[in-house]
């Protein structure tokens, strides 16, 4: 039996790949993320070299793998590794008993000679290893064969049970390979879920034994979308996509994570987001014809059929196997974005309807997932879905995901189900990270900070409820992120970010701290090979107005060991860049044109920004005494891609002040609005234009902000040096489909005083 556990560890070892150290004077000696609810230092370092052995009952595999990972770690970094069970005068033991409640609780203790990490479970165990692995690198180097390693004492356990991440791999495929890596470093945040979103109307990625046209034929398309799915008119690569996993491949991703203390959770959709599998298998569809390929992102209208008792049965069929591939206790079924206008035309659907008197096609939805609930937990599992599930009344057991916002999840808990909160607006990590030099997404903004600075348990729930709410995890759909590299610049640091909230409670953030740790974390990112994103030096904006001609700019970036490079003449700064080490003191006598750049000890380094540095003086008020509150609007019917764009025929009207008017259709149009603001006195001004699609504002007919293109009620920022008075603005929007909106607000000088603004429009004489 030793053997064996041996011939494991061997293994992991086997696939180690070895990394350049990073000096340890740019690090903390002690860092660990998330942060541990309690840590003591005391006075008995520990040393380890070559000779110091892994102890721990060689009956219980679990502990051989986890010291196998903790041999491969030392084998990538410091190149030795240690004995297993072998007579040393120091050691590192893993002890599994009962020492609380907590089920993930493991306490770590750093002797001068033993290192003792004791847990409930082997789960504790991993977490220990993890935080014993942190306390080492990139802190610590090997000298003269031997690792300082401080005293301390360590107890720790998580806020919430539900830490996870969800992955997207229909709307584009990642190898079992990259899949793996995303584990690693999910372990070392110690995440705990892998949510795997399997099936989707873009591609069908799991093997099924019993219908091979699932991936012979669901998981292909034949076409792709290239650029924005909002794009009028739309582009696409013409060229076969897609891969799947098979059976042997699922089974090894579930095995790996598990030695990691993952569980992971499959995803199979229905009854909506379905074309893949409807492709493959057409006669579960309303009409039972065949259904065209779908190359859009989005949502379609063929969905499963739930008037046809051989629906059921199919998919009572894929379960099964699903089943049997996955350990976990749960399947999510998905159950959200389903629309029900095939439904209103089927006449299997209607017959169903009334037959089970249902009043409407949200009452057969919940009957359908009512259905798949009870044949899930017949096989000993729970049902997970999104929030609209909800919709016409759920089965007891079911779990809840709430994504549109919280409001589905406080619903969920008020009636006696366990809740995870996934709110778009706040964990999507498919939202841009910054405002400016970012890869194309989907929309929104998402930064590590706002999610640090959520909190998963909603503030209205009354206490009795809390207990329903599990935890959360981030989701990554994948419309946007064509590949592993992208993946991975999406996915962290903000993952990191949220893994610290779920682990570490509301009482104990603090998001400077984090930050700081976040330094020794990107090290331990670089060493697992994981492209993150590296932010660009703070302070600039693609043009940056000053009222002074002789000016003193700070840079800062948002990585301690990062280094900024510089160049002041338009030269790309990576390759003729100086090293910032001070504010810089500049003339603009001319504009200048600053270029920076943020760069890792490992060499990575951030986006290069651009900034158009300028002195200006105040633009003058107008004098004019033939003005009526509000502004003229002029509005254009029709497709628009651009707000700069606004062609043919229009109608004009006054609205009193910036908004959108009720004449408006709901999709599909364009508006332009002219007139004057009023500011109460000089000075420089920051206007922040918030647009779903797009806008750009111009004052007096100088480009100030553009929030152009499409996007989901995002924002840009724009400065303007006024004077005292009424000043000329014109802004362009478009609204192409989904949510509508269109704001602007302004505030005075750096201390972002806000302002009030008034609208005025000249008088007709």
């Amino acid at each position: 039996m030793k053997t064996n556990y041996l011939f494991l560890i061997l293994l992991i070892l086997s696939i180690a790949a070895c990394s350049t150290f990073e000096s340890p004077k740019l690090y903390q000696k002690l860092s660990i993320t998330p942060k541990p609810v309690e840590l003591e230092r005391t006075n008995t370092p520990f040393s380890l070299d070559k000779n110091t052995s892994i102890d721990f009952d060689d009956n219980i595999p679990e502990l051989a793998i986890a010291a196998g990972y903790f041999n491969k770690f030392l084998k990538d970094q410091y190149h030795f590794q240690l004995p297993v069970n072998k007579k040393s005068d120091t050691t590192i033991r893993l002890v599994l008993k009962k020492i609380s409640d907590k089920q993930e609780e493991y306490q770590l203790i750093v002797n001068s000679d033993s290192i003792v990490i004791t847990a409930n479970q082997t789960q504790g165990i991993l977490h220990g290893l993890e935080s014993l692995k942190q306390i080492i690198y990139p802190s610590q180097e090997l000298s003269n064969g031997k690792i300082e390693i401080p005293g301390v004492k360590i107890t720790d356990y998580p806020a919430y049970s539900w830490r996870g991440m969800h992955l997207d791999v229909c709307r584009h495929f990642f190898p079992k390979e990259e899949i793996l890596q995303l584990l690693d470093a999910m372990a070392a945040a110690k995440l705990n879920i892998f949510h795997w979103h399997l099936t989707d109307d873009q591609g069908w990625r799991i093997e099924i034994k019993k219908y091979p046209k699932l991936t012979q034929i669901g998981a292909f398309r034949d076409s792709t979308i290239i650029g924005h799915m909002a794009d009028n008119p739309k582009k696409y690569k013409v060229e076969r996509y897609g891969e799947y996993y098979t059976q042997e491949d699922i089974k090894e991703v579930v095995q790996y994570a598990g030695n990691l203390g993952i569980t992971v959770v499959p995803e199979i959709e229905m009854p909506g987001h379905a074309v893949a599998a409807l492709r493959a298998y057409p006669q579960y569809s309303c009409n039972g014809k065949h259904v065209d390929d779908f190359s859009e992102w989005g949502v379609s209208d063929d969905v499963y059929c739930a008037g046809n008792e051989k629906t059921f049965a199919f998919l009572q069929d894929i379960l099964s196997e699903v089943i049997d591939l996955f350990p976990s206790p749960y399947i999510h079924i998905g159950g959200d974005e389903c629309p029900k206008t095939k439904w209103k035309t089927c006449p299997k659907c209607q017959a169903k309807m009334r037959l089970l008197h249902l009043d409407n096609e949200m009452e057969l939805q919940s009957y359908f997932i009512k259905r798949i609930e009870k044949f899930v937990r017949s096989k000993g599992k729970r049902l997970v879905g999104w929030n609209e599930i909800l919709e016409g009344g759920l089965a007891e057991g079911a779990m809840v995901m709430s994504w549109q916002g919280e409001k589905g999840g406080i619903v969920a808990a008020k009636q006696g189900h366990d809740v995870i909160m996934t709110p778009n607006a706040k964990v999507y990590l498919d939202h841009y990270q910054s405002k400016y030099y970012e890869p194309l997404a989907i929309a929104g903004l998402t930064t590590p900070e706002e999610i640090y600075n959520w909190s998963p348990m909603p503030k209205e729930l009354d206490a009795k409820y809390k207990k329903f709410i599990l935890g959360a995890q981030a989701n990554v759909w994948t419309e946007y992120i064509p590949n592993n590299d992208h993946l991975e610049y999406m996915i962290f640091p903000r993952l990191i970010a949220l893994s610290e909230i779920l682990w570490t409670g509301k009482d104990r953030k603090d998001f400077a701290d984090f930050t700081s740790r976040m330094n020794e974390m990107y090290a331990r990112l670089d060493a697992m090979h994981i492209h993150y994103r590296i932010p660009y030096p703070e302070n600039l904006l693609p043009y940056k107005i000053f009222t002074k001609q002789k000016i003193e700019l700070p840079l800062t970036n948002g990585i301690p060991s990062s280094t900024i490079l510089y160049t002041l003449n338009g030269e790309n700064p990576l390759e003729k860049g100086e090293k910032y080490t001070k504010p810089l003191l500049l003339n603009l006598k001319q504009d200048v044109e600053l270029k920076a750049v943020s760069v890792m000890p490992s060499g990575r380094h951030s986006a290069v920004i651009t900034s158009s540095l300028r002195y200006r003086k105040p633009e003058k008020a107008i004098r004019t005494n033939h003005v009526k509150a509000g502004l003229t609007y002029h509005l254009y019917k029709g497709e628009f891609s651009s707000a700069e764009k606004l062609t043919g025929k229009h109608t004009t009207g006054v609205i009193e002040s910036l908004m959108i008017p009720k004449e408006t259709p709901e999709h599909f149009f364009g508006l332009q609005y002219e007139g004057l603001i009023e500011v109460p006195e000089d000075g420089m001004y920051q206007f922040r234009l918030t647009a779903d699609d797009g806008a750009t504002l111009y004052i007096h007919n100088k480009l100030v902000i553009t929030r152009d293109g499409f996007s989901y009620g995002s924002d840009a920022v724009g400065y303007a040096l006024l004077k005292k008075g009424l000043h000329p603005i014109r802004i362009n929007y478009f609204q192409a489909k989904y949510g509508k909106e269109l704001r602007l607000e302004a505030s005075l000088n750096e201390n972002q005083t806000p302002i009030l603004l008034h609208y005025f429009h000249k008088a007709q004489n």
